[in-house]
């Protein structure tokens, strides 16, 4: 790539590469790796006319997820929480590695595209529930206060 002066190396991440997920330390970790390795060479090699992206799969019907899943009882739930309303397919990831290799995205690099029906665009209507703003008492009568969020995000207890 380096002679040719140009090439696109596409590395591919997870939904869990740049959030965590309790008992996936060693899956999470190597996937927030991936992201950073793809953000440090793309800054590297820039100016050789290489680009480096990441796809960043969500929820996807894979023999893996039905491993991870367990149940098709859970892998049901888990695409009620797509803001699409349902599971990826593998053509439509394979559909995301292609568009960012290709001539389309010549000026794109260090990116991590979510292919992921919206899954990191917003919280599951479940936890949104633990998020919703609350009144804090000792709001002034011209202004109301609120707090952000009560719950915990990630392994972080916020109140």
């Amino acid at each position: 790539m380096q002679t040719q002066e140009s090439g696109s190396i596409i590395n591919i991440s997870s939904t869990y590469g740049h959030k965590g997920a309790a008992y996936a330390s060693i899956y999470v970790a190597a996937k927030h790796a991936v992201e950073g390795l793809t953000k440090s060479v793309a800054l590297e090699v820039a100016k050789s006319g290489i680009r480096v992206n990441a796809v960043s799969p969500g929820p996807t019907d894979t023999g893996m997820l039905t491993r991870f899943t367990g149940t098709a009882e859970n892998k049901a739930v888990l695409a009620t929480e797509v803001p699409m309303g349902r599971l990826g397919l593998d053509e439509e990831v394979a559909d995301g590695i292609l568009f960012i290799a290709s001539d389309e995205a010549r000026f794109i690099t260090g990116h991590v595209l979510n292919v992921d029906g919206g899954h990191q665009c917003e919280l599951t209507p479940s936890r949104a529930r633990k998020f919703a703003p609350r009144p804090v008492s000792g709001g002034s009568s011209r202004s109301t206060r609120f707090a952000a969020f009560e719950g915990e995000i990630g392994n972080v207890r916020v109140a």
